[in-house]
């Protein structure tokens, strides 16, 4: 039994030697004909606007009534002698426990557990607050102690309708097992306090209005059971247009996303979470739109064991995304401080990205302040860029949208075969400033694309060029019918090559692992898919090849690895515009000439083609150029 206040403990006592006389209490028991009442509803009815505080206590049983706090019934507490005995059953096609009238209601729900289970629209609800009749907003409702759970659709555990207000939810714990039934529908709500309180839904959100406080909590959105629920992108707390939100200490897990901020009808503004753990499928928080918004001592994850990405959707999972929706005014003041944030992808072809910023705040970048972000991938085909700048509308305003200040940044290949691995990524072409650091820890300069970190220039010397070839590194090798390992016999390359593969029959498109180091001696990996009997290149440059990894074929299929034109610059560009010079040695010359026009090199990948120059075997080459540092 769960003793909740003094008054309920003398309720108690009077109940006990029979004294309902007692002025400040009534019972209700169905079962042993001594209490006052044998429903609630009864006991309820028999008040009318008391103006002294009342607890109605109620007994253990099975109640199947639909319960109503009205017009006169305020300065009433509806209190359960114990959580898990007491039990309130909405009737078909009616809501559990609804609280209606004006002005200050003085009413409460304790320590007892709702049931319900209709999927019609406004019906089947477990707590129902709203206005009835003309005067002040009703105000001044706690729900303590309260288990609720719902299995209707469109049905909300509690809703709030009308300009309710001074609102607390404490210690409720709940659960929602239909489609789009929110846990709390509070957006025309104010003053709504949710404190130590856990929810766990199949697809429900909590959705705040003005001045909400969450602290203390665990809030939980699930896969629905039996296959794709009709929404995947539900977040366990959701911001539509509203004011002044804090969600403090708690514990998110979404489906979706952890936590979305955006707009409906109007701008969220002032929204402060802090030392929370969020973790969502999709994005751990996503911002679409807002003002003044501050992530402080959090951990933000999106990670794809929490929920496979729908068909269609965008082929990413994201620590952190802000992207305004359609209908935005104001984009603004956006902080993340002293954050841990992860993406974490173990599906095929499917990016992980530690911070993607798609629109930039009007008034400068998003600011990451001493944050650890770090992008994880496990599987073929995806790419782990740790933080992203989009392709930002620079119409509007100045194009800068990250700034990095301390902390530290990490792409992480776990089973190296990534093909893509980037610290930063920038896809702007031209000098623009979109991503910038200072006193940044990134975990390798080659990550470092694009990035505002400061330039210098490099001079780089290829010599004893060799002439590519088909299969200078591994030559034509049979298939068999299991993936094969190859770790012998692996020729030398020592330029700094793109390499390449090539089938010997028209069905082939098995992709071919090389896993290796690059002109640091650093891990790199690259995955090249076959087509049929061509010849196709890679995208990264190997100074050593250690292993390649030969998919199942058919018997009679050969795969040949070889080198291409493609050179490895030591370290990346941020425009096509940075390789400023190249020069050629031949292996009789004794000065290196001067090209006229040299070719562009890959941003993405700090390499050049030079098979535009007719390169001759054991030239050397000399490239000078502006790298990212």
């Amino acid at each position: 039994m769960k003793l909740l206040a003094p008054i309920l403990a003398a309720c108690l006592a009077a109940a006990a030697q029979g004294q309902h006389g007692y002025t400040n209490c009534i019972t209700v028991d169905p079962t042993t004909g001594k209490a006052d009442y044998t429903t609630i509803q009864a006991a309820i009815n028999s008040l009318s606007s008391p103006t002294d505080r009342t607890t109605i206590l109620i007994y253990p049983a099975t109640y199947t009534e639909e319960v109503v706090l009205g017009a006169t019934s305020g300065n009433i507490d509806l209190v359960g002698v114990d959580r898990d005995s007491v039990v309130i059953v909405a009737p078909a096609n009616k809501d559990a426990v609804t609280i209606k009238g004006t002005g200050v209601r003085n009413n409460s729900v304790q320590n007892l557990t709702i049931r319900t289970d209709d999927d019609d629209e406004e019906e089947g609800r477990g707590i129902v607050l709203k206005i009835d009749g003309t005067g002040a907003d009703p105000s001044d409702v706690q729900i303590v102690g309260v288990r609720i759970e719902t299995a209707g659709d469109s049905s909300p555990a509690i809703e709030v309708i009308n300009a309710f207000t001074d609102i607390e939810v404490r210690d409720v714990f709940l659960r929602t097992t239909g489609v789009n039934s929110a846990s709390i529908e509070g957006r025309q709500a104010a003053g709504v306090r949710v404190i130590n309180c856990d929810f766990s839904c199949d697809d429900g959100r909590l959705y705040a209005g003005d001045d909400f406080l969450v602290s203390g909590c665990v809030l939980e959105t699930r896969q629905s059971a039996g296959g794709t629920p009709a929404n995947d992108d539900t977040a366990p707390i959701e911001l539509w247009g509203h004011d002044n939100l804090v969600v403090d200490n708690c514990t998110l897990r979404g489906r979706g996303y952890g936590i979305t901020v955006q707009y409906e009808n109007a701008v969220p503004d002032n929204v402060l979470v802090s030392n929370c753990d969020i973790e969502g499928a999709h994005s751990g928080a996503f911002i679409r739109c807002g003002t003044n918004i501050a992530f402080q001592g959090c951990r933000l994850a999106a990670n794809s064991d929490l929920g496979k990405q729908r068909v269609g959707s965008t082929p990413e999972y994201v620590g952190v995304r802000v992207k305004a929706n359609a209908s935005c005014t104001a984009l603004a003041s956006i902080t993340f401080s002293q954050c841990v944030i992860n993406a974490y992808s173990d599906e095929e072809d499917r990016d992980a990205i530690g911070v993607l910023v798609e629109d930039a705040p009007s008034d400068g970048p998003v600011r990451f302040l001493d944050c650890t972000i770090s992008a994880e991938v496990t599987s073929d085909g995806d790419r782990a860029l740790g933080v992203v700048a989009g392709e930002l509308d620079t119409t509007t305003g100045e194009p800068d949208s990250i700034m990095l200040i301390g902390g530290s940044v990490d792409a992480i290949d776990a089973d190296e075969r990534q093909t893509a691995l980037y610290d930063l990524w920038n896809p702007a072409d031209d000098d623009a400033v979109w991503i910038a650091a200072t006193g940044t820890k990134f975990s390798r300069w080659k990550g470092a694309i694009g990035a505002a970190v400061g330039q210098e220039a490099t001079v780089m010397r290829v010599a004893g060029l060799q002439s590519a070839g088909a299969a200078t590194v591994l030559a034509a090798t049979g298939l068999t019918g299991v993936e094969q390992t190859i770790v012998n016999d692996i020729s030398p390359i020592d330029n700094y090559r793109v390499l390449s593969v090539t089938g010997n029959h028209s069905e082939m498109n098995q992709a071919v692992i090389i896993m290796g180091l690059d002109w640091a001696l650093r891990p790199i990996a690259d995955s090249i898919v076959l087509s049929g009997t061509s010849t196709v290149a890679g995208v990264k440059a190997f100074r050593r090849v250690t292993k390649i990894i030969l998919k199942a074929g058919d018997s009679g299929q050969t795969v040949s690895v070889g080198t291409t034109n493609i050179l490895g610059l030591h370290a990346p560009v941020s425009a096509t515009g940075d390789l400023l010079q190249i020069g050629r040695k031949t292996s009789a010359g004794t000065s290196y000439t001067i090209f006229a026009s040299i070719p562009s090199p890959s941003v993405e990948r700090g390499t050049v083609d030079i098979s535009t120059l007719s390169p001759n075997n054991n030239d050397a080459f000399e490239f000078t150029y502006r790298a990212s540092r």
